[in-house]
């Protein structure tokens, strides 16, 4: 996982009701390690910790594809091989918790959730996207 700035209370470690599930997936000729563009990478995640109905989440890039779709597992799961470089990887996962999917709407309508999305958007391949999770608890 990325460092982000520790959140600035418990809600890191709350139980949300839903999760939203985000997939940038960079264009190869994204500036990656251009400290503006990676501040947004981070950003777009940490901007949401004052948000009403925030819980927390976390953000990285994926170790082993920039596929968006899905790549069928290896026979060996801990094959360094199939790890990408540093410099390869492009498609980034958030998963970031919220109280409800009405609280994240609210935010997503707010500037501040504009100001990052708008300096990436440029960048966004195939297979960007988002989606809700609902958890539930069984006993």
């Amino acid at each position: 996982m990325e460092t982000s700035p520790a959140c600035p209370d418990d809600r890191l470690h709350a139980k949300p009701e839903l999760v939203f599930q985000a997939i940038i997936n960079l264009v190869p000729a994204a500036p990656r390690f251009e400290p503006a563009f990676e501040n947004s990478m981070r950003k777009t995640f940490t901007d949401c910790y004052y948000a009403p109905g925030f819980v927390g989440g976390g953000w990285a890039y994926a170790l082993n594809s920039n596929d968006a779709s899905g790549e069928v597992m290896g026979a060996v799961q801990n094959d360094a091989s199939v790890v990408l470089s540093e410099s390869d990887r492009r498609l980034a996962y958030y998963a970031i918790g919220w109280d409800t999917i009405e609280l994240h709407h609210e935010y997503s309508k707010t500037p501040l959730f504009d100001e990052e999305i708008n300096k990436l958007k440029p960048w966004y391949g195939p297979g960007t996207g988002a989606f809700y999770v609902s958890f539930e608890r069984h006993s």
